[in-house]
Order: structure tokens, then sequence, then C-alpha cells
């Protein structure tokens, strides 16, 4: 990354911003040279040539996260060190959050997952505008005034119907849906997990606005 954009990835922490990275993060400028501007620090080794699973949490009293990767071992980072066994191997330093200026960097040494993005955000409190379990399933949530617009994407061959999960500021209202495309509207009322589920061609989307219905 070229060192103008780290410093501005930098700033972005000094300010309060909470900056996430996993095994693949800045530490090369965009000639290949050793550039380290962000306040990563580099693990000392790499255990496990193949993947396997091993279970972590961000914090103590947090979920446990299983998932199956490779990992990157540090020594002795700064800040508040995220610890696993790894069996023969030991109790290992796998990732760590530290502050920066305002902000924070979580830096794990292992693959990104649904879960651990998940608990991620919870973490942190970071809402979520909106989610699908479903496979393939990608959404997008967008506000402009009083009303949300809803991009949903199908990514797989087959159709399916995606269940959508909102943002907890929607819940327990009833909302209008109305399909862009189409015109076509529908009022759901939304229980409080804040879901409906519409249905979704293969390799196809739809784009919804979302307002309050009385």
């Amino acid at each position: 990354l070229e060192p103008q954009s780290q410093k501005n990835l930098r700033a972005y922490v000094e300010r309060g911003g909470i900056l996430v990275a996993f095994r693949n993060y800045p530490r090369k400028d965009d000639n290949f040279q050793t550039c380290q501007m962000v306040g990563f620090e580099d693990p000392k080794c790499i255990l496990f040539e193949f993947k396997r699973q091993i279970s972590l949490r961000l914090a103590p009293g947090r979920p446990e996260i299983k998932l199956n990767s490779s990992v990157f071992v540090f020594d002795d980072p700064p800040g508040q060190k995220i610890t696993v066994d790894l069996g023969r191997y030991g109790k290992q330093t796998i990732g760590y959050i530290k502050k920066v200026g305002k902000g924070k960097i979580l830096h794990l040494g292992v693959e990104p997952s649904n879960e651990i993005l998940m608990e991620i955000l919870a973490l942190f409190e970071i809402p979520l505008g909106v989610h699908s379990s479903i496979r393939d399933i990608k959404s997008g949530l967008f506000k402009r005034g009083n009303r949300h617009y809803l991009v949903v994407v199908n990514n797989g061959t087959e159709d399916k119907s995606a269940c959508l999960c909102l943002d907890a500021a929607l819940a327990k209202r009833k909302i209008r849906v109305k399909d862009v495309a189409t015109g076509r509207s529908e009022t759901y009322t939304l229980g409080p997990n804040a879901t409906f589920t519409i249905d979704l061609a293969g390799k196809d989307g739809k784009v919804l606005e979302l307002s309050a219905s009385r």
C-alpha cells in the first residue's frame, strides 16, 4: 500500500476509527519495499502449513468462535493480547487490540470468516444495517431522510428465498417494501429480530425502498 494511503489509515485511527486486519495487512509500499506507517505489529512465525480448527475469544466473557485457519503467532504485541490454546504448541498470542491515538487497531493472525466478522461488530458495538445467513445472498442498506434503500443480490445460480435481518432500529415497526424496478409494494410487520423474506432468482438482484408504514 502506497505511503500516503498508509498515512491516511493511520490518521483515521488516530481520530477515533477502528481498523481491522487479518493475515493480510499493509507492511510494504507500492514498490514492495518495507513500509510500516499504520501501526501493525509483525508476527514472529506462522504455524500450520495446512488449516486446522481453532477456537478463540476476542475478549474475556465474549462468545467462543471456531474457525479453520493457519495462524500468525505474535511475540509480545502491545495492548490487549488475544490468545488461544494450540495443543502441543501451547498457549499462543494470535492477535491483539491496541490503542492508536483516539482509536484502535484489531489485528488477527487468522483468516476471516462470517462468524468472526459478526463478533467483531458486536465487540465494538457497531450496528450492522442488514445481513442474511442464506448462502450467496449479499445485501447493503442505505439511508436518505426517513427512507432506507435495500440492495439485495443473489450470487448463486439457484432461485432462493432470502431471509433478511434488518438493524434493530427498524424492529417492531411496520414497513412498506417497494420494488424500485417494478413499483410493486408490500407491507411487513417486523418482529424483535426485524426479519422479512423476499424471493430472488439466481444471479439476480433487487433494489427495495423501505419506509415506515402507518
